[in-house]
């Protein structure tokens, strides 16, 4: 296909190909819905398609996360309890799930066979915009109100519920709830400011009829991005998705993306404590600063603060987390960019420390900046930031999720901000313009001083300990849960007791349900060749070296396997500890800080581990390795 080519109602808009990563990028609108489609076409095999609409919460009732839950327990097709997970048994998938996060929801799933391919994408279509969404799935993966004896209202009321469970358990991490804090207090008057995860406080405000009209806003075909990677042919995907849904569908208005955070006039500071259960106070307060940046559509400037957050913090030689660190007021640092928000929030935190010490942190942080700034910035230290950088978006990794997934990423979240589409895919290319820019004298120093220095827009959070806190929230929500109780009806009383024994039907009726109605592989869709990976055994300098060679966008993997020696049982656990620090020590006659900066500007990284390779004839043996 061409620009401006038609297929079936889809108009061909663009075309680019992009050799850096071997693909072709397809970007394509269907006319009577202008519902957007975007092909990654490869010659991979693992094709994956990942449905992604705009979600905006209007509130910390996590009402996009429930219903990204609720969505799954069933649709018009498929009416099982979790059609979601029972294709996991039915399936051959790489990877299924669903996710949801600030500004908007991405169902996604990949597989090696076309055959589930389809039969995947054919779930997740009925189940966006078909789901029954039942008041017992929303009570169940929501929240709702039981007795902690189900038929007795004498006995204390209770919250339930999947999601709120669940976000009580996130909240409880120090770190998540100070990343949630620190969001609300950068962006006051935006959707960030919202916990899309949902608040337990809030929670239990959002009704069932909320969570339909929510649906029905966000979750039609015509807001869809429809995203496709790998090898099976565009028409194919556009035949069937029009056929399945897009056919019988309507144009609506597009959701926009969100508008800029008005900008403060000055920094603002606070203290807030999170609840611990540890008596022994000292050196656990955390404190960050944060900062506002450019918008997402300066990809220029973002790509260059990229470099500027990796010459500051990326490692313990790194000169402002170095001198954080050896300031003795904190004992950690570490830094966050989110490239895909609409404007791109940057945070450094500080671990380790006390209240008293912020003031004194933030001296040193500015100080340090201004040094930083003033001072030439070593050709060495950018040659190395940009190094890891463009290795990082240079390499093929599938270690958690299918590399089809990381390229969505890069591409979609930023687009439905506005963001550029292709502008994540491009590396090289990128690097090469920014050389030529950083080679100017004031550049980088102008971007510190622009976005960290003299950015007003500065928010710093202290989040101390307080030992008293989890009971004292404990005490709220019981005595919280005892006025509700009083306040209840008899009527009230009764549909709490019925509504709990309907949802336990509910429950209980899954392992009786029919589930013939879903799709299933038979054994004749399985492809009964099997993968071959050719490996190459040659000797060199006495080594046995394997290889094989493959595309790897240039990046050179490495495993250097040395046996051990027999090592006392008592001894073992020092081969660990020399596993774990032996790629942060001083070597080739360079001591630690400049082994790390060497290791910044020539690989992507070092690490150990430890194998002791049991063998399969005698299970009592092993042959251990590092």
């Amino acid at each position: 296909m061409k620009k401006g080519d038609s297929y079936r109602g889809f108009l061909v808009k663009k075309v680019s190909n992009v050799s850096e990563i071997q693909v072709k990028v397809l970007e394509l609108i269907h006319e009577q819905s202008g519902a957007e489609i975007i092909h990654v076409e490869t010659d991979d095999d693992e094709n994956l398609f990942a449905l992604t609409f705009r979600t905006y919460p209007f509130d910390s009732s996590g009402i996009a996360h429930i219903l990204e839950h609720t969505t799954l327990c069933g649709s018009e097709k498929y009416p099982v309890h979790d059609p979601f997970f029972r294709m996991l048994r039915r399936s051959s998938n790489t990877f299924m799930n669903a996710f949801t996060s600030k500004l908007w929801t991405c169902y996604p799933a990949a597989s090696k066979i076309k055959k589930d391919f389809y039969n995947l994408i054919e779930i997740y279509l009925d189940a966006c915009f078909h789901p029954l969404l039942k008041k017992t799935s929303f009570q169940q993966e929501g929240h709702r109100l039981a007795f902690e004896v189900p038929d007795d209202p004498n006995s204390n009321l209770q919250i339930q519920g999947i999601v709120y469970n669940e976000m009580k358990g996130v909240l409880s991490n120090p770190s998540s709830y100070m990343w949630r804090k620190m969001m609300a207090g950068l962006c006051p008057d935006q959707i960030y400011g919202f916990d899309s995860g949902g608040d337990p406080e809030e929670i239990p405000n959002l009704t069932h009829k909320m969570l339909v009209d929510f649906h029905d806003k966000f979750y039609d075909p015509s807001r869809c991005n429809f995203f496709f990677y790998g090898n099976i042919p565009i028409e194919e995907h556009l035949d069937f998705i029009g056929e399945k849904v897009l056919d019988n569908a309507q144009k609506k208005s597009s959701i926009p993306p969100i508008s800029p955070q008005k900008r403060f006039s000055k920094p603002k500071r606070e203290l807030i404590y999170y609840p611990v259960h540890d008596t022994d106070l000292e050196k656990k307060t955390m404190i960050s600063f944060s900062w506002l940046t450019m918008d997402i559509k300066n990809q220029d400037d973002l790509i260059a603060f990229s470099v500027i957050d990796s010459i500051l913090m990326d490692t313990d030689a790194s000169p402002l987390r170095h001198k954080l660190i050896n300031s003795g007021l904190c004992i950690q640092a570490g830094s966050g960019l989110d490239p895909d928000a609409r404007d791109i929030p940057y945070t450094i935190t500080c671990r380790g420390s006390e209240i008293e010490h912020a003031d004194a942190l933030e001296k040193i942080l500015f100080e340090s900046l201004k040094d930083i700034a003033s001072e030439k910035i070593s050709p060495s230290l950018i040659e190395s930031a940009m190094h890891q950088l463009e290795f990082s978006r240079s390499e093929i990794s599938s270690d958690f999720q299918p590399y089809s997934l990381e390229l969505w990423g890069r591409m979609i979240l930023s687009h439905l901000q506005g963001g550029p589409l292709l502008a994540g895919l491009k590396i090289h290319s990128i690097f090469e313009k920014l050389a030529k820019l950083v080679s100017q004298k004031d550049y980088l120093p102008t971007i510190i001083d622009k976005y960290l220095i003299n950015n007003p827009h500065m928010y710093r959070l202290t989040m101390a300990p307080d030992p008293n806190l989890s009971e004292l929230n404990h005490k709220k929500e019981l005595e919280k849960l005892e006025q509700v109780k009083k306040s209840l009806s008899k009527a009230q009383v009764e549909t709490i007791i019925n509504e709990t024994r309907e949802l336990e039907e509910y429950q209980k009726s899954k392992n009786q349900e029919n589930t013939d109605c879903l799709p299933i592989l038979s054994i004749d869709d399985i492809p009964k060749e099997v993968a071959y990976y050719p490996i190459q055994k040659k000797a060199f300098d006495g080594l046995a070296v394997y290889h094989r060679n493959c595309f790897t966008n240039q990046i050179i993997y490495a495993d250097l396997v040395f046996d051990l020696p027999q090592i006392d049982e008592e001894d073992l656990p020092y081969l660990r500890l020399l596993g774990s620090f032996l790629t942060e020590l001083g070597a080739g006659g360079r001591n630690y800080l400049e082994n790390l900066n060497y290791i910044q500007s020539h690989i992507g990284g070092i690490w150990t581990s430890i194998a002791l390779n049991v063998q399969r004839e005698n299970t009592q043996t092993c042959y251990p390795t590092i």
